[in-house]
């Protein structure tokens, strides 16, 4: 299955599938008096404005080149927004489009802002496919299935033993060493990169990866999935994991079920 053959599955348009733009290279701190940041009834957090604007007035800067500002990372998406972003050289400004109250949430249309966000970032296979389990609204940061990581002393080698259920989608961490991964229970499709073919794998299945590398996972059943990492003197299992992983460009570790 390839990365355009999961898109036709989802039924999402291309257009639909990159609309949400959450890349965490965030300039902070940008946030003045007139805004803080709070819980959204739409997703996650929410930028909302302590004073009140007029239409057509200037808001705030979005993206300056590639750096996405906090105005930019927390704006969330609306059928009935009331900003748009403007794109003015290599970045992005938000403008009101009509009036907006003290208190109330600043939101822009995704859909109809593409183009110029796509003028200004672009994205590889991995980053589309996190922007797009981001839009969906069971997505959440994080696992809620048993995940334990066990240090062996003296043996220089941990275990992190996750137990995933079928259908689950998860896109992990970026691994910063080789590790052995273990597929112990199951069957999967995995791909380190989503615009080539899944690779279909049943268990008992080992394989290894690198620096860098950073899987994608669809489970067609419950699933146990294991990897071996190199443990240093007296680490912890925290300090193990932190170790060998760094959180996702976009956002921190993706599941959706």
């Amino acid at each position: 299955m390839t990365y355009d053959e999961f898109v036709v599955m989802t039924g999402l348009t291309q257009e639909q599938l990159d609309k949400s733009v959450n890349i965490d290279n965030v300039i902070s701190p940008t946030i003045l008096n007139d805004f803080e940041l709070r819980d959204s009834d739409i997703q996650g957090t929410g930028f909302f404005t302590t004073r009140s604007y007029q239409s057509g007035e200037f808001v705030g800067v979005a993206l300056v080149k590639e750096f996405r500002t906090e105005l930019g990372r927390y704006v969330n998406h609306s059928a009935t927004p009331n900003v748009s972003f403007q794109l003015v050289d290599d970045g992005i400004t938000v403008v009101a489009l009509r009036d907006i109250s003290r208190e109330e949430e600043i939101v822009c249309d995704y859909s109809e802002n593409y183009e110029c966000q796509r003028a200004v970032v672009e994205y590889n296979g991995m980053d589309k496919m996190e922007v797009y389990l981001r839009s969906l609204s069971k997505a959440k940061d994080g696992v809620d299935y048993p995940v334990e990581t066990k240090v062996f002393d003296n043996s220089g080698i941990a275990v992190r033993y996750i137990q995933i259920p079928a259908g689950e989608v998860v896109l992990g961490k970026v691994h910063k060493e080789w590790n052995v991964n273990i597929l112990t229970q199951g069957s999967l499709w995995v791909t380190s990169d989503p615009t080539k073919d899944f690779v279909r794998i049943e268990a008992p299945y080992t394989f290894e990866t690198g620096p860098g590398a950073q899987k994608f996972v669809m489970c067609e059943t419950d699933c146990v999935f294991m990897n071996v990492i190199r443990a240093l003197p007296n680490e912890t299992e925290d300090e193990v994991v932190n170790r060998m992983a760094e959180e996702t460009k976009i956002t921190k570790e993706i599941t959706c079920q």
